[in-house]
Formats: C-alpha cells, sequence, structure tokens
C-alpha cells in the first residue's frame, strides 16, 4: 500500500510541475493565433469573358489567410489590373475583407474588386457574382487609399459557395500617370 501512495504522490508531483512549467511558459511566450500575411503579385489581365484566360492569369488563394497583393503597373498602359482565383473546399458562406490600398501619391486612389464567377449558360465564361456587404449585393467592391473619400477604406462581402465553386476576384486599379510602380492591398478570407 505504501509503495502505491509513493508512486500516486510521485505522479502527481511530476504532473503538478509539468502543467506549471506549461503555465511558466506560455506567459513568456504567449501562443497566438495571428496569420502569417503571405504576398501575391498579380500578373497583367485586363477585364476578360475567358475562363481559361483567367485560370492561366489567375494567383490561387485559400481561406484562412491573409494576403498582400501587389499590381505592378502595367508599362505601356500605366494601368493596373490581375486576378485571383478562389476554390470554395466545403459548401460555407465566406468573408473576404478588402483593405488597406496603398500607393506612394498623396491624392485619394479608387480600387475596384469585381466578383466573378463561371457562366452557368457557358462553362468557359466567367461573369458578375455578388457578395452581401451590410445586408445589399454587390458586384463590385469599392474601396479608398484615403479615410474620407468617397468609398471607404475597408470593406466585408460575404458570399455563399458550394465545394468546388470558383471565385475569380477581378483586381480593377485603374489607370495612373502618376509615377507608382505599384498599389497594393490587403485581403482576408475566412
Amino acid at each position: 500500500m505504501k509503495v502505491k501512495n509513493k508512486f500516486t504522490k510521485s505522479l502527481r508531483r511530476i504532473l503538478c510541475m509539468s502543467l506549471a512549467l506549461v503555465a511558466v511558459l506560455s506567459l513568456l511566450h504567449p501562443i497566438t493565433a495571428e496569420a502569417k500575411t503571405k504576398n501575391i503579385t498579380l500578373k497583367y489581365q485586363p477585364k476578360t469573358y475567358s475562363k481559361s484566360v483567367a485560370d492561366k492569369k489567375a494567383s490561387v488563394v485559400k481561406a484562412g489567410n491573409t494576403y498582400k497583393i501587389t499590381i505592378n503597373k502595367h508599362k505601356k498602359n500605366n494601368d493596373y489590373y490581375g486576378y485571383v482565383k478562389f476554390v470554395a473546399t466545403k459548401n460555407k458562406t465566406y468573408t473576404f475583407t478588402f483593405s488597406n490600398v496603398q500607393l506612394n501619391t498623396k491624392k485619394a486612389w479608387n480600387a475596384y474588386i469585381h466578383p466573378e464567377m463561371q457562366d452557368s449558360m457557358n462553362k468557359k465564361e466567367i461573369n458578375v457574382a455578388y457578395f452581401k456587404v451590410k445586408g445589399y449585393e454587390e458586384g463590385t467592391i469599392k474601396l479608398s487609399s484615403k479615410k474620407k473619400d468617397l468609398y471607404p477604406t475597408s470593406v466585408t462581402g460575404k458570399i455563399a459557395l458550394k465545394k468546388g465553386e470558383v471565385l475569380y476576384l477581378r483586381y480593377n486599379f485603374g489607370y495612373s500617370s502618376a509615377k507608382d510602380k505599384k498599389i497594393t492591398s490587403k485581403l482576408v478570407i475566412k
């Protein structure tokens, strides 16, 4: 009986010491759920109705991540266009937050992000899709680089997708005579 009690006491001590060590370590280095930001540079591609062209040019993003999207200015056209592709991994309403449009000009800069999906009638084409933004459907996400401009600096939209459905986000940051060689923005997908 005494051997069993000694063993139980020793086991309790080891367990208590282990828990105390875990507590001290968690205080010294707390675990954070902050996601790392992934950098993506979009390939130049203006508006297209072709699903195959969008598939070739689009950068793929996944849910649960934060992205810094960079669009380089097209040398000849002085504009900023590109595609992002998202494939739903399950039936779910996904949340997309667009924010933090940045460039080096002091003027406010408006950015437009167009959600698009495969056309139900012509499977080779993509067409407009709609996000739910503050209770209404929106076919274009409109952002500004500065507060107190026509558009907000951050927009969150939701869209219900079935497993395997593809959502394309067409980034249209427009024409610029400014000296900026790139524009960046933030995308968070949940």
